[in-house]
């Protein structure tokens, strides 16, 4: 399917490819008729996207503008905006040497004047900092709540990066820094896999066990695609790390690079343009808890563990005892309690087709699954009597919605329960 323009007195031709490796199915559309399932006091964030201040020989990304009118059509509150650190470093424009400009200074630019032009979004300015792990490997780290601009071009492609791919900023020393400054530091995409010429040409690895059990490590960024297999396999490495004691908080982000229907990205070593269909700005995304719908409020959720991974229904775990309620990312030493859990949907992704309660003894070789309801329509609630003697342990619930065969799931954080 394609339109045609005129534009001045030129006639131009638009539709969905323009490369003969693209493919030539039509751009998918869901106009929905109401927005998207939430919570009262709750909104929706894009933990991680690129604007075009991403701009290099393979990735780029699209003017903060765009950014802030598509988190509007979708019903996102907040667009965390995290170009890379090796992008951030280059002048505005390099064909100019005499620009003096940097990339960070324009782009919070260009966020003020999309604040203003676009009610409803707030978008910020964030980073995704390169830095070496404790095998010298090239990662990356998504770095909120810091106004100055970090260091890391490790696998950039400029300059005399180009050949030499050692680390030149170091992940402990940055998670430190950071949480000294009050920010918050997460892995971004510890569990996807890292292509064999991508690991060559830019010494880049997957995270390693040393470098997620950081002691300042915020959390990590694990789902960062609607493809099942990797979705799966994240959620995994996930559930294991909490098993084995980690505490880490779980968020959701998209890296769209200017993705707002299909993915498309030139490949190394430079061979062709790939394309992927399970890919999208703001899918996946991570609902937080902001009542007052205060920045402060955001990163206060992203810190404590307030925060759901959807992208599609949403669910919300609180514990409530004798003494007190806890939200999720508490740790609790009381030994019973009633959970509540909310879960909700609506008529874009279908009713709610299971919400299970998942709970595990740390050190245990699996979770124990129970599964609360079924078919439960688009609203659902549930209190569940607890008694939790073998500690530490932590108990999460998972919500999956079904529309025309898609199945789409929400991922609440933790509720723990320490040694009394």
């Amino acid at each position: 399917m394609a339109c045609e323009a005129t534009i001045g007195n030129r006639r131009h031709r638009f539709g969905p490819t323009s490369h003969p490796t693209f493919s030539d199915a039509p751009l998918r559309v869901f106009v929905a008729s109401e927005p998207l399932p939430t919570f009262p006091g709750w909104s929706y964030a894009e933990t991680h996207c690129h604007s075009w201040q991403t701009s290099n020989q393979v990735e780029f990304g699209a003017p903060p503008l765009l950014l802030a009118q598509m988190a509007q059509a979708l019903g996102l509150r907040w667009v965390l905006i995290t170009d890379h650190s090796f992008d951030l470093a280059m002048p505005s424009d390099l064909a100019d040497p005499l620009e003096t400009q940097d990339r960070w200074e324009r782009l919070g630019q260009e966020i003020e004047e999309a604040n203003r032009s676009v009610p409803g979004v707030r978008l910020i300015r964030a980073q995704e900092v390169s830095c070496g792990s404790a095998k010298g490997t090239n990662l990356h780290l998504l770095v909120y709540a810091l106004e100055r601009r970090l260091p890391g071009s490790g696998d950039s492609l400029y300059g005399r990066k180009l050949i030499d791919h050692r680390p030149d900023s170091w992940l402990a020393e940055l998670v430190e820094e950071v949480h000294a400054a009050g920010g918050l530091a997460f892995a971004s995409h510890p569990f996807t896999a890292i292509g064999r010429m991508e690991g060559r040409l830019l010494n880049r690895s997957v995270w390693g066990q040393e470098d997620l059990s950081l002691p300042h490590l915020t959390g990590w960024e694990f789902w960062n695609t609607e493809h099942p297999g990797h979705f799966q396999a994240a959620r995994a490495a996930w559930i294991q790390g909490l098993r084995e004691g980690l505490r880490p908080v779980a968020i959701a982000g998209s890296d769209a690079h200017g993705d707002f229907n299909r993915s498309r990205a030139i490949s190394l070593p430079f061979l062709r343009v790939c394309e992927a269909f399970d890919e999208a700005f703001g899918k996946p995304r991570t609902a937080v808890e902001t009542p007052n719908g205060t920045e402060a409020e955001l990163y206060s959720a992203l810190r404590e563990g307030r925060a759901v991974l959807s992208n599609g229904p949403i669910a919300c775990i609180e514990l409530h005892t004798e003494r007190r309620q806890y939200p999720m990312g508490s740790a609790v030493q009381e030994e019973s309690g009633t959970l509540i859990v909310h879960a909700r949907s609506s008529s874009e992704f279908g009713p709610l087709r299971r919400v299970t309660l998942y709970a595990a003894r740390i050190g245990a070789q699996e979770e124990r699954e129970t599964v609360l309801g079924r078919r439960l329509g688009y609203s659902a609630e549930f209190r569940v009597a607890l008694t939790v003697r073998e500690r530490p342990a932590y108990v999460r619930v998972e919500a999956i919605a079904e529309r025309e065969g898609r199945t789409t799931y929400a991922l609440t954080n933790p509720i723990w329960f320490d040694k009394r």
